[in-house]
């Protein structure tokens, strides 16, 4: 992500929880990115913003989908996996890879550091995912909007 003044560079993350009445509508065992990502995005929980959301440029971006209660082994896991499909497919990527969805674009500049601007966004899903079991047992751990 880009902010829109001054010119700045970071990365913006967030966790949103689904609980149990949105399951009806997701399909967690083959869960649309897109669907999930852009339609039905859940209750904020968590986030780690570099930036101040709202009026930046996006210039890449890592959607990751799946049940609230998976394993943070799993979701990495899934990961690893997008990451060597990734070296060699035309972008946006998108997969279910185990329960997964993953969805993975960049704006052609970055094209040919793909795989380090992968890495830096899945390093900051896997920072939230180690928060978010720690922020269950304390809810007032947690960070929101």
């Amino acid at each position: 992500m880009a902010s829109a003044a001054p010119p700045r560079e970071g990365i913006n993350a967030f966790l949103s929880v689904h609980g149990e009445e949105a399951g009806v509508a997701i399909d967690w065992d083959n869960p649309r990115v897109e669907l999930v990502a852009d339609e039905f995005p859940g209750v904020l929980f968590l986030r780690d913003c570099d930036l101040r959301p709202g009026g930046n440029r996006v210039r890449s971006f890592l959607d990751v989908v799946a049940r609230d209660q998976v394993a943070r082994a799993h979701v990495e896991g899934a990961l690893d996996e997008f990451r060597r499909r990734l070296a060699s497919a035309p972008l946006p990527l998108v997969e279910v890879i185990d329960g997964v969805g993953i969805r993975f674009s960049a704006e052609p500049s970055l094209e040919p550091e793909r795989l380090d601007e992968y890495r830096l966004l899945r390093d900051r899903v896997v920072r939230l995912l180690q928060i978010w079991p720690e922020t269950l047992a304390d809810p007032s751990a947690r960070s929101g909007p």
